[in-house]
């Protein structure tokens, strides 16, 4: 079978070890570089700097592909998760990357990520919701509000946990993946275009 070379060597012998150590080093140094580029355009996302449909489209595909050629590069098979938020009209937008922190705790402490639920006292009577951001990038339950309704941590992301935020007045949240968005877009290139049908007047 003939070897990949986006994906990880192994040693054939120990003649070779030299020259391994320094690919893996190279290696490293890509594939720092590519979590990098993912953070930074993550972090542009979930900071509304990217606002038109096409460019949140293109950004996302962009965030697989970075995935893909990371995965490649290291032999993982990782994704990029993520909540989209959508109001049927105007509001649409990356709502959190599923297992990233938030940048809010519970009451005990324990930090909380995107996509996690906790359950909360509302006239004393519980209720769960889950951690989701808002187009600011913020979380959005306040840590504030998260004190003053006893917040604990229950589970991490679940698909049931995106009903349980739907009934509380949220907009349509999805849960998406970069890795798909990018596949299906290569997908498409690769389709070749359909040849206009020629009248028996043009085909002369």
């Amino acid at each position: 079978m003939k070897p990949d070379f986006e994906s990880p060597l192994t040693p054939g012998c120990a003649g070779y070890c030299a020259d391994l150590a320094l690919d893996e080093a190279a290696t490293q140094g890509v594939a720092q570089a590519l979590k990098q580029a993912i953070g930074n355009l993550k972090g542009q996302l979930l900071a509304g700097q990217i606002s038109s449909n096409a460019g949140l489209f293109h950004a996302l595909c962009r965030l697989g592909q970075l995935q893909d050629m990371h995965n490649r590069l290291t032999g993982g098979d990782e994704d990029i998760e993520y909540l989209f938020s959508d109001d049927g009209e105007c509001g649409r937008y990356v709502a959190g990357f599923l297992g990233d922190l938030s940048g809010v705790t519970d009451t005990h402490g324990q930090p909380l990520r995107v996509g996690d639920t906790v359950t909360m006292l509302r006239d004393g009577e519980p209720y769960e919701q889950m951690i989701i951001l808002n187009h600011k990038g913020k979380s959005q339950l306040s840590q504030e509000h998260l004190n003053r309704h006893g917040a604990v941590f229950q589970t991490p992301f679940t698909e049931a946990g995106i009903m349980t935020a739907q009934r509380y007045s949220y907009p349509i949240i999805e849960r998406q993946s970069c890795l798909t968005a990018y596949y299906l877009a290569q997908k498409r290139t690769r389709v070749p275009a359909k040849q206009p049908h020629k009248t028996g007047g043009q085909a002369r």
